[in-house]
């Protein structure tokens, strides 16, 4: 059976239950990629009779065309409020008039997907950004071993004019189940305003090798419960 989750990508959660409610909404885009097809084909949801059908316009596209018939296996995969979701159905029967959908079987089970490559938790932690001269008062707000999401308050006039893209600089924050602060090197990827705060998103260089075995001992630890 070809598996839901992309490549580099993890499955988060499995919901399966019998009377199974789907997050999905009328309308909603899906991407539907047939067992053992690499290909990929688009459609629409346009309707469902929950535990029983769904109901999508039948996917045209090429010469992918006849493949989805009754009786094909299908991967359904969709996007709700930012996140990634995958089932898989099959295709019960089509009809052309007045147009064209195919009825698909109701999913015994929903897959969530993380598209990231490694983990990635919420948090609230003291830290501090040291770019050149400069130390900046801060929060991590999101932690990975690939790298952070630091917040700051905006203050007019401030160091923040200076921190640009692409530069260098230092984090320094507690980790629980080490002694001090771990002091960490990255690069700025990203810098966003939102109302009385900036946050920079910073990758970590690859130097960090020590530092990053223990962020990805600390994640382990409380990514169930965050």
């Amino acid at each position: 059976m070809t598996p839901l989750v992309p490549e580099n990508g993890v499955s988060r959660r499995i919901k399966n239950k019998k009377n199974l409610s789907l997050n999905i909404e009328l309308g909603c885009k899906l991407s539907i990629q047939l067992e053992g097809v690499k290909e990929r084909l688009s459609s629409f949801l346009i309707g469902m009779e929950p535990n029983l059908y769904l109901i999508i316009k039948k996917p045209l596209r090429g010469s992918s065309e006849y493949l989805v018939s009754e009786g094909s296996d299908l991967i359904i995969r969709y996007v709700h409020l930012g996140e990634v979701y995958g089932f898989h159905a099959t295709a019960l029967i089509s009809i052309t008039n007045p147009t064209t959908i195919t009825f698909l079987s109701y999913p015994q089970r929903i897959e969530k997907i993380n598209l990231r490559k490694n983990p990635r938790i919420n948090s609230i932690i003291p830290a501090y950004l040291n770019h050149e001269k400069d130390k900046l008062n801060g929060v991590i707000k999101n932690l990975s071993t690939q790298g952070i999401k630091f917040t700051t308050k905006t203050i007019e006039n401030s160091i923040l004019k200076d921190i640009l893209i692409g530069d260098e600089v230092s984090i320094s924050f507690p980790l629980p189940g080490i002694n001090g602060n771990l002091e960490i090197q990255g690069t700025i990827r990203n810098k966003s305003h939102e109302e009385e705060e900036t946050g920079f998103g910073i990758e970590f260089n690859d130097k960090n090798a020590e530092a990053i075995g223990m962020i990805d001992a600390y994640i382990n630890q409380v990514k169930d419960y965050t």
